[in-house]
């Protein structure tokens, strides 16, 4: 058995008694305090948070990084991929026939600095001008990490510089993270 009474009904407070009778010959007496006016703002902040928490993860769980690094032309912007098993040797593989497939180029190494570039090349990705990519792979405790630079000739492609083709590339290079990652695991699976 419920009874329920409101009291009194103020601007914002509204006091209700219920008396509760839950088991026989118990009876239980509760004042309830409704502020309706807490009550909607507690309601609007739940929803704020909630859709903030949402917004940024996209840049939270970005696998390629925008950084600037040293290279053989000095400290310049790159980007920066980390691959926690995946061995050099497979690596530099992925990264020549991703190179060659989507900007027709052939990566050679330079002796002197151990990077890996292809000069001259052309993709809509980065524009109509001719650029360069060089880049180095190191290896880590476990894994290995890539680090690319894109030569646009007066400039290193940086959001600074050209935004939408800097995020273009980032795009590309996510998508060469994911092809890598399957290609490590495949071989982890065959060699099972």
């Amino acid at each position: 058995m419920i009874f329920s009474r409101c009291v009194t009904n103020l601007e914002f407070l509204r006091f209700t008694f219920v008396l509760n009778r839950p088991f026989k010959g118990q009876f239980y007496l509760f004042l309830i305090i409704e502020n309706y006016f807490l009550m909607k703002i507690k309601n609007f902040l739940l929803i704020c948070l909630a859709i903030s928490a949402f917004l940024p993860l996209h840049a939270q769980w970005s696998v390629v990084k925008e950084t600037n690094r040293t290279m053989s032309f000095g400290s310049r912007p790159c980007f920066r991929m980390e691959f926690a098993t995946a061995s050099p040797a497979l690596l530099e593989d992925n990264w020549k026939g991703y190179v060659k497939s989507n900007f027709n180029g052939k990566l050679k190494t330079d002796r002197k600095t151990g990077e890996l570039f292809a000069t001259d090349l052309k993709s809509n990705l980065v524009g109509d001008d001719p650029f360069g990519i060089y880049s180095t792979i190191e290896r880590t405790a476990t894994g290995s990490i890539l680090t690319v630079w894109i030569d646009m000739g007066s400039y290193f492609l940086n959001r600074g510089d050209n935004r939408s083709s800097t995020e273009a590339v980032g795009r590309s290079l996510s998508t060469f993270y994911y092809d890598t990652r399957r290609a490590e695991i495949n071989k982890q699976i065959k060699d099972q």
